[in-house]
């Protein structure tokens, strides 16, 4: 999700630089920061500019190579919509419930699942399972499983997978029902963000339906949007 606190936290907390390393080689993105302490630009491999807020702080565009991206926002300050432009198009829509937690999305770009709709079975904020928008057909349910695994059952038996974390709470990597581990494991950053040079889902789980699945930031479970490849 956008950051529309950053400008809230201390200097301190700010890195300036940040490096990450794959097997593909190493990457080092640099930060530029305003009076605020708002990201104004990055620099490195894949340089992002032109990034605008608004009144409250919050993200609503900014550009990284020859696709723009815009967030929308409601009066409450929740971000309701996302739309890219360039070769990889995407615009994603989203309705929220009283307490900010995502009811449905909509997608008229970028998304093979136009219509998703999450409900929930408890007071927290991870959705307990997702329908199809028009049928309201049952596509996946997520169970919290001891030691921190994430078990999704699908209508279809083979394709119902439990991700594993490690120590910290990642979701490192996914088991198929013959208890075999599927794709590679999946390595992230300090702050929850996967590391680059991952290529199987852009180093996220594909455990939801569509392009927006269940990750890992700051200990908790968190629906996460991967921004290239067609992954939202």
């Amino acid at each position: 999700m956008p950051d529309r606190h950053a400008g809230e936290r201390g200097t301190e907390h700010q890195p300036r630089a940040h490096g990450d390393e794959a097997t593909s080689g190493t990457t080092e993105t640099g930060y530029c920061y305003d009076a605020a302490d708002r990201i104004l630009a990055t620099t490195g491999a894949s340089p992002i500019t032109g990034i605008k807020y608004d009144d409250h702080g919050n993200t609503t565009e900014y550009t990284q190579g020859t696709a723009t991206t815009f967030f929308s926002w409601d009066g409450a300050d929740r971000n309701i919509a996302i739309r890219t432009t360039g070769a990889d198009p995407a615009d994603v829509a989203y309705t929220r419930d009283a307490t900010d937690r995502i009811t449905r999305r909509q997608a008229t770009q970028g998304d093979t699942d136009a219509d998703v709709r999450y409900g929930y079975t408890g007071n927290g904020d991870s959705a307990g399972y997702a329908m199809n928008g028009a049928d309201k057909k049952v596509l996946t349910r997520s169970i919290g499983l001891a030691g921190g695994v994430v078990y999704t059952w699908k209508p279809v038996v083979a394709e119902q997978t439990w991700d594993h974390a490690s120590v910290r709470g990642d979701l490192c990597m996914t088991t198929l029902p013959d208890g075999k581990q599927t794709g590679p494991l999946r390595v992230y950053g300090p702050s929850g963000e996967a590391v680059t040079g991952q290529s199987s889902n852009e180093g996220m789980p594909d455990n939801q339906p569509g392009q927006m699945d269940y990750g890992w930031l700051a200990r908790g479970r968190w629906h996460v949007r991967c921004l290239s490849s067609g992954k939202r």
